[in-house]
């Protein structure tokens, strides 16, 4: 009588989940978006992970090795950019292997043609004059950005002037000079957002989140073919950058085409202007969640 009733238990409850489309998949959200409840005691938050983590993983039908892969799976899943990630979902990989694979396999369908320069003939300007009290902040500059990765000695035949910009803390701003690199690129058209229309996103909102990314275009990698161009020269000899520079025309678009991507489905409460994030709500309870959800997630 016991036997028969577990059956019918299971049964059941096989039917309701299915009819609720609850999967493994749903506890895996929930476990990942999981908040401190009002009036909850610290003993029941912990219970309540450790119920969403078992109904999540089903330990008692996986193996060690299963359950890593599943970890793996998840966390490389949510490091791809979301159309890459959308595809290879829909693809069903069950280790991290396959859905790399499968990554690699969209990329390279997807991938455009590079782009060249209107007139690829190198452009080599003279450096402009550097005064002498500024000249070992500039050699600072030089060391903390190698240091850093930001840039790697070059060989290119381009070369771009540089200039040390003072800053109002007592700081330089390295800049350079790319307005002859500039005029002989392709322009990209990605749109801006509109202010006026961020604005009118934000009419209802009472809580409001923004961030401001730290050195976001050093962020974006340069293809290795591309980093030549942005050959620039110093006293100290001729570097190329390896991310990114500031002063690129087609900088802005590039990063705000990234940003735009990250925050895919995110638009109802999460918008960006270049490296400034703004994540909003009209209710508190939503504006947790939702904040939670963006560093999760990104």
């Amino acid at each position: 009588m016991e036997e028969l009733r577990a059956v019918n238990y299971d049964d059941i409850k096989a039917a309701v989940l299915a009819k609720y489309n609850v999967t493994e998949e749903t506890y895996r959200l929930q476990f990942r978006s999981l908040m401190v409840l009002s009036g909850e005691t610290l003993r029941e938050t912990y219970n309540c992970i450790k119920g969403l983590y078992r109904r999540w993983m089903r330990p008692e039908t996986k193996t060690k090795d299963q359950m890593r892969e599943t970890i793996i799976l998840e966390q490389y899943l949510r490091m791809l950019h979301p159309d890459v990630r959308v595809w290879v979902k829909e693809n069903q990989p069950q280790t991290g292997e396959e859905a790399a694979r499968l990554a690699e396999r969209y990329v390279a369908a997807h991938q455009e043609p590079p782009r060249t320069n209107k007139d690829s003939t190198p452009i080599r300007q003279k450096p402009y004059r550097v005064p002498e009290k500024m000249v070992e902040k500039l050699k600072t500059e030089v060391k903390m950005m190698l240091e850093m990765g930001i840039m790697e000695p070059s060989q290119s035949e381009w070369s771009s002037p540089i200039l040390l910009v003072p800053k109002k803390d007592g700081g330089v701003r390295f800049c350079t000079d790319f307005r002859k690199l500039n005029s002989v690129s392709c322009f990209d058209s990605y749109p801006m957002p509109r202010i006026d229309k961020l604005i009118e996103r934000l009419g209802k909102a009472h809580y409001m989140t923004t961030l401001d990314l730290c050195k976001g275009y050093w962020q974006v990698p340069l293809e290795p073919s591309c980093r030549p161009y942005t050959a620039f020269r110093t006293s100290t000899g001729l570097y190329q950058y390896t991310v990114m520079p500031f002063g690129l025309h087609g900088a802005p678009a590039t990063f705000q085409r990234l940003m735009d991507g990250i925050l895919a489905g995110c638009d109802q409460y999460a918008a960006a202007y270049l490296d400034d994030v703004v994540i909003y709500s009209q209710f508190i309870v939503s504006y947790g969640k939702n904040t939670l959800n963006i560093f999760l997630t990104y």
